[in-house]
């Protein structure tokens, strides 16, 4: 599946997720409450799916500035229209960033009120795609994380 494809299913999972995490937080969720054991699972979990969203986004943001760059270089580009090339490629960076960072911590967000209330390791479950996206993004750019 071509990365532009799954930045795009990760803005409807994030979407999605969204709705469902809030309407979990009023106390209508869709899911019976879960066992208070999946917590550190999840916390596993979601934590690995924060650190693939970065090397994911990573990919993408080269992907992206490859196909920029070739348009930049382009002898019969006029200014105006490297210009908004360079435009072009910076939204579709903070785009691809901002759904595959959203879908994981938006997911964990539902989860975390699906989990019993009185576990507060249930409650920061979003706090685990956070820190994998943080290590995730530390790796990504220590290695140059080619785009294929």
């Amino acid at each position: 599946m071509p990365l532009a494809r799954v930045v795009t299913a990760c803005g409807w999972i994030a979407g999605i997720c969204a709705g469902l995490g809030f309407a979990a937080s009023l106390g209508s969720g869709v899911l019976p409450p879960l066992p208070a054991g999946l917590t550190w699972p999840l916390h596993a979990l979601f934590g690995l799916a924060g650190a693939a969203a970065a090397v994911l986004a990573a990919r993408r943001g080269a992907e992206i500035d490859r196909e920029r760059f070739e348009y930049a270089n382009d002898p019969l580009a006029t200014r105006d229209e490297v210009r908004e090339a360079h435009r072009e490629a910076e939204r579709r960076h903070r785009m691809a960033w901002t759904a595959l960072a959203a879908a994981p911590l938006l997911a964990a967000y539902w989860l975390a009120y699906e989990l019993p209330a009185g576990y507060p390791a249930a409650r920061a479950l979003p706090v685990a795609p956070l820190a994998g996206l943080a290590l995730g993004t530390l790796l990504a750019r220590r290695s140059k994380v080619p785009a294929e």
